[in-house]
């Protein structure tokens, strides 16, 4: 028989933004509800505005790169702005942006990412909450949200073939509960 002694331990705080794991909490709009990430029971993988900035996405195409067993190629009969979506090799990707379908995937392999909060890679089967075209899974892009107080970005990017990328936002308070955020940008590159 062996008597074992118990003594309390004190635990340790989170960090701001953080959960009582010391994980990140990631909001995700997966099942048609913003919930942690590490609730959701599917295959998720969440890029978030810095993750894209840091591994340099620059256009929808380039999520592809960065999230395994998703190919996203270009093809068809418009061209380069097709697109021709896989995931684990089965095809039937839905689209969509701000919660809303896009019928076509005419123009989405070179949509830019301008002023995007996170992309949402959804694996399997989506069919219960995201509709018939979606057998091979979803892709969901989520824009920022105006915020509440005056703000203003310009982003200047430029480089070879005469490239110059132009983005800019103003974020507008209009009262307590309403804001409005103007977003342009002007993408040219010669080649």
């Amino acid at each position: 028989c062996s008597t074992a002694l118990l003594q309390p331990i004190e635990a340790q705080q989170p960090a701001s933004g953080a959960s009582a794991g010391g994980l990140e909490v990631i909001v995700v709009s997966a099942r048609r509800r913003e919930e942690n990430l590490q609730d959701v029971p599917i295959s998720i993988v969440a890029l978030n505005s810095e993750a894209l900035e840091l591994r340099g996405v620059q256009q929808l195409s380039d999520v592809g790169l960065q999230v395994p067993n998703v190919v996203l190629m270009g093809g068809g009969a418009t061209g380069e702005t097709s697109g021709n979506f896989h995931m684990r090799g089965i095809p039937g990707i839905a689209t969509y942006v701000d919660g809303v379908w896009q019928s076509s995937d005419a123009g989405l392999m070179t949509m830019n990412v301008v002023e995007v909060e996170r992309i949402e890679v959804l694996r399997g089967p989506q069919g219960t909450l995201f509709g018939k075209n979606s057998t091979g899974g979803a892709i969901q892009y989520v824009t920022k949200l105006p915020a509440n107080e005056f703000g203003a970005k310009v982003e200047l990017t430029g480089g070879e073939y005469d490239r110059l990328d132009v983005v800019a936002s103003v974020d507008v308070p209009l009262g307590e509960n309403l804001a409005m955020k103007l977003t342009g940008a002007q993408l040219t590159r010669d080649g």
